[in-house]
C-alpha cells in the first residue's frame, strides 16, 4: 500500500489544504495591523482558520499511517474506497478553504482594510 497513488494524491491534497487554511488564518490575524476595530473577532477567526488547518493535518496523518500499517492486498478494495472518500472530502475542504483565501486576500491585500472591522 506505500506506493499506492491514492494515497500519494491524499497526502499532497491534504499538505496543499493545511497550507491554505493555516495561510488564511495567518492573513486573518495579520490584517489586524490594518484596523484595531474588528480586532478580537479578527484574532479569534484567525485563530479558528489555523485550528482547522492543524485538525485537518493531524486527521490525514493519523489516517495516513493508519492505512498503511492495516490495510494489505486483501483489504485492499474496501481500503482503495475510504482513501477516495477521503480524497473527496479533502478536496471539498481544499475548495473552502481556496474560496475563503481568495475573500480574505481580496479584503486586505485589494481594498486594504482588515477581514473583519
Amino acid at each position: 500500500m506505500k506506493n499506492n497513488l491514492k494515497l500519494k494524491t491524499l497526502k499532497l491534497t491534504t499538505y496543499l489544504t493545511v497550507f491554505v487554511w493555516i495561510t488564511t488564518g495567518i492573513i486573518t490575524v495579520g490584517s489586524i495591523y490594518l484596523s484595531f476595530i474588528g480586532f478580537f473577532i479578527n484574532l479569534t477567526v484567525g485563530i479558528l482558520f489555523i485550528l482547522i488547518g492543524i485538525y485537518l493535518g493531524i486527521k490525514e496523518k493519523s489516517l495516513y499511517e493508519l492505512i498503511t500499517k492495516i490495510c494489505n492486498e486483501e483489504q485492499s478494495q474496501l481500503c482503495q474506497k475510504v482513501i477516495l472518500g477521503e480524497i473527496i472530502l479533502i478536496m471539498i475542504s481544499l475548495l473552502i478553504g481556496l474560496g475563503i483565501l481568495i475573500a480574505v486576500s481580496s479584503r486586505v491585500f485589494v481594498e486594504g482594510f482588515a477581514v473583519f472591522g
